[in-house]
C-alpha cells in the first residue's frame, strides 16, 4: 500500500484508498472501518503534532543527534553524519565526565530541541 500511496500522491481521496485496498486484496470492509475509527485518527493527529514540533514536514525526514535531514540521501551521507555526530558526543561526554551527569542529561540540558543549534556554553566547542 505504501508504494501506491507514494506513487499516486495526487490521488488520495478515500475512494482511491478504498479501491487500492481492494486491488491489493485487503479486507475492504475492515479497511474502511479503520479509516473511520476516531481512535486511530487521534493517533495520527498525535503523530502529526510531534512531527510538526520537531520540524518534520515531509518524508523522508530523519534526525541524527538533533540534526534534521530532509529528503532521501545516499547511505554514505548518513554514515558520514553519524560519524561526525559520534565525535561530537564523545567530545561532549569527555568535557563533562567529572561532573557525574550522564551524557543524555547533559545534552538534553544544553540542546533546545532537535534541529536547533546548541545553547551557547563554554564547553560545547
Amino acid at each position: 500500500m505504501h508504494r501506491l500511496l507514494f506513487a499516486r500522491q495526487a490521488q488520495l481521496a478515500q475512494a482511491d484508498l478504498t479501491a487500492w485496498a481492494g486491488e491489493l486484496g485487503l479486507n475492504v470492509r475492515e479497511f474502511e472501518r479503520d479509516l473511520a475509527d476516531p481512535e486511530l485518527q487521534q493517533l495520527i493527529e498525535a503523530d502529526l503534532k510531534v512531527a510538526k514540533r520537531f520540524g518534520a514536514r515531509g518524508t523522508p525526514s530523519a534526525f541524527i543527534n538533533g540534526r534534521r535531514v530532509v529528503g532521501a540521501r545516499p547511505v554514505g551521507f548518513y554514515s558520514k553524519m553519524i560519524a561526525e555526530e559520534r565525535q561530537v558526543a564523545v567530545r561532549f561526554a569527555a568535557a563533562r565526565r567529572p561532573s557525574g551527569v550522564t551524557l543524555y542529561e547533559a545534552m538534553s540540558a544544553e540542546w533546545t530541541s532537535p534541529g536547533s543549534e546548541p545553547k551557547p556554553s563554554a564547553t560545547t566547542h
